[in-house]
């Protein structure tokens, strides 16, 4: 099978290559919004959370992932170029 997708691809590799690059780095990009907001702004010492609590990780009500999803969504959102929505 991987013999067959290479000999296949062979002559467009570089765009093949660019095209798995581009979408990496656009959800590298993502991921270090989401992890930056929970650092600075929630996870500070005198933010919202007090800082980092290592008991809190066991307790539900403690987590902070539907927020920061809901802002990591809206910034994916927004930040989408105009051809991805036809």
């Amino acid at each position: 099978m991987y013999t067959v997708a290479g000999v296949a691809g062979r002559e467009h590799f570089s765009a093949i290559l660019s095209n798995f690059l581009s979408i990496l780095s656009y959800w590298t990009a993502f991921f270090i919004v989401i992890v930056a907001e929970e650092h600075f702004i929630f996870r500070r010492k005198n933010g919202p959370l007090g800082g980092y609590n290592l008991y809190d990780y066991d307790t539900p009500s403690k987590y902070t992932f539907l927020l920061l999803g809901g802002v990591g969504w809206g910034v994916d959102l927004f930040s989408l170029q105009g051809s991805q929505w036809a």
